[in-house]
């Protein structure tokens, strides 16, 4: 199953509340509660970009205080190593296969939630957030050419 297909399965009130409840320690819920239901619109209308490249995981996991969390992350079959992603365009992750073992593990709408939340990290206006990392990767590759100036 892929994550889009997912997504419009859940219950919208029941993914809301899910993911509301990754916001323990917000000062305004119902504020959260309007962004949120207004983003939820909005990724439900992108086309994804049907790949099989990246393998959405979610697993169970516990914190340093011992509390429980669902560990998000992209598995690409070529490669040994976990990959978050937050800075993940939201259509590339909306054609992403979701791990059978994932899906057998969590309630849709707590899997669903969990991913929402990795991708909203930054904010939820996607084209704000990847002006930010196209402002990190200005930067970095600036700082890189000036080192490289230093050492000549």
């Amino acid at each position: 199953m892929y994550f889009y297909e997912l997504l419009h399965a859940c219950n919208d009130s029941a993914l809301t509340e899910e993911f509301l409840k990754l916001f323990q320690n917000s000062p305004d819920l119902n504020h959260t509660r309007e962004v949120f239901t207004e983003f939820l619109k909005n990724i439900k209308n992108l086309a994804p970009e049907l790949s099989e490249e990246w393998t959405l995981f979610i697993t169970k996991e516990q914190d340093q205080n011992g509390q429980d969390y669902a560990h998000v992350y992209a598995k690409n079959p070529h490669e040994n190593e976990n990959f978050g992603i937050e800075i993940t365009p939201w259509k590339e992750v909306l054609g992403w296969p979701v791990n059978p073992d994932s899906l057998a593990s969590f309630d849709r709408e707590v899997l669903t939630a969990a991913v929402l939340w990795e991708i909203t990290w930054f904010g939820y206006d996607e084209t704000a957030i990847q002006k930010k990392v196209e402002s990190w990767n200005t930067q970095h590759d600036s700082d890189k050419s000036e080192g490289d100036e230093d050492i000549l």
